[in-house]
């Protein structure tokens, strides 16, 4: 800007003794964006509990139509090691998010399905946690162990029967370790497929009734495995948000994450909104973006997502709607998205408690295409502050049009 004032003031001295002729041009556009952010202290590592869904369904093909997987495996009949399954892509979506991200939280795991070994298939059970939560003083090592063992369980985890999502996020509610005021608290809830197995479930599959068949919203396939196994394969949508209503209300949010084709389908995307709407966490996109809401269309207005609940098709998708959650309950006072990208470098300003501060080594750095990350002093000060001592940061962009 400080060129372009000299340059008019330059040819405005000049016009007094020389004479141009000028072609119109049209106006260069320019787009201004300030994000604004009080940072004032760092936040204790928030607890969260993994709750991992491992009903039979988990070991169908992600992509049936996979050469590698033969025809009607899954459950009954077991797929071929080279055959990626719901259950093989979510392990390998997991290692990846407990390996980068493992310090973000103080994570626990609880599985759920049932029943275990030992009693009838028709007989359904909640689950149960299979790690608690760290109770690391936020110590990144220990944090790493904890997400590290978490992923041994996860390998050697196999999937059997049903879904009992509503009677195991009840075991969660009652859960002492995510009950702490002085932390955030998340349940992150991924499954394939719809809550049913849920034993106080009032609805009952009663063959050649059709009202009751209509209450039941039976989750199998088989009429007759619905009414074999009378209210356990009912739908549990009610129950399952009363449980997640419950839980937001103590202060635990649930993210609802949808794996496979059964939950963007049928009743799964009806099923999963009510789940997401209940359980009090709202996906968010600071950078405009509909691929950071993972199944919906972001708001601009006020940047957020227009579904309630992730969905992912395949490994790639959850895997990006994990690190998104791990972006988001883990935010880094040193580094910042950009809304857009600058036309160039220059075009970025940070004011630091309404001082100009220009970029060094000490300062801040612009990492394309949209981060400004706080360096050196400049970033100790941001990790230090506190809620008394907080540090205003202001970033301009501009973007021509």
């Amino acid at each position: 800007m400080t060129r372009l004032f000299a340059l008019t003031a330059v040819l405005a001295a000049a016009t007094s003794c020389q004479s141009y002729d000028l072609e119109p041009v049209n106006p260069l556009g320019l787009r201004t964006v300030h994000v604004t952010t009080a940072i004032t202290h760092l936040k204790a590592r928030p607890d969260l509990m993994l709750m991992v869904d491992k009903s039979g369904s988990m070991t169908l093909p992600i992509n049936p139509a996979d050469a590698r997987c033969p025809a009607g495996c899954g459950p009954a009949s077991p797929c071929p090691a080279g055959c990626p399954t719901r259950w093989t892509e979510l392990q390998a979506a997991m290692d990846g998010f407990l390996t980068r991200y493992g310090g973000v939280a103080r994570m626990g795991l609880t599985q759920f399905a049932g029943p275990p070994p030992g009693l009838p298939s028709n007989t359904c059970v909640p689950g149960n946690v299979l790690v608690d939560t760290s109770n690391s003083n936020d110590v990144p090592a220990e944090l790493m162990s904890t997400a590290s063992q978490i992923n041994t369980v996860i390998a050697g985890i196999r999937p059997a029967q049903g879904t009992p999502t509503g009677p195991t996020l009840q075991v969660l509610s009652s859960y002492a370790a995510l009950d702490n005021p002085e932390r955030d608290d998340y349940v992150l809830l991924l499954t394939d497929g719809l809550p049913n197995c849920n034993p106080n479930n009032p609805n009952t599959y009663r063959m050649n009734d059709p009202a009751a068949i209509a209450a039941c919203r039976c989750t199998a396939t088989d009429p007759a495995v619905c009414d074999a196994s009378g209210n356990q394969s009912c739908l549990d949508k009610d129950g399952t948000v009363s449980q997640l209503t419950t839980l937001s209300g103590k202060g635990v949010k649930t993210v609802v994450v949808g794996f496979g084709a059964e939950t963007a389908t049928g009743a799964g995307p009806e099923v999963l909104t009510a789940m997401g709407q209940a359980g009090g966490y709202t996906l968010t996109c600071p950078l405009g973006t509909d691929a950071e809401c993972a199944g919906g269309t972001c708001n601009l207005a006020d940047q957020t997502c227009s579904n309630t609940y992730y969905q992912a098709g395949d490994r790639a998708a959850l895997s990006a709607a994990l690190a998104r959650l791990a972006e988001t309950i883990d935010p880094k006072p040193c580094e910042h998205k950009l809304p857009l990208e600058p036309s160039d470098p220059k075009f970025i300003s940070v004011v630091v408690d309404g001082r100009s501060v220009p970029e060094g080594d000490d300062t801040w750095h612009y990492v394309p295409p949209q981060t400004v990350n706080l360096v050196g002093s400049l970033c100790a000060r941001a990790e230090a502050t506190t809620s008394l001592d907080p540090m205003d940061l202001s970033i301009g962009v501009i973007q021509t049009l």
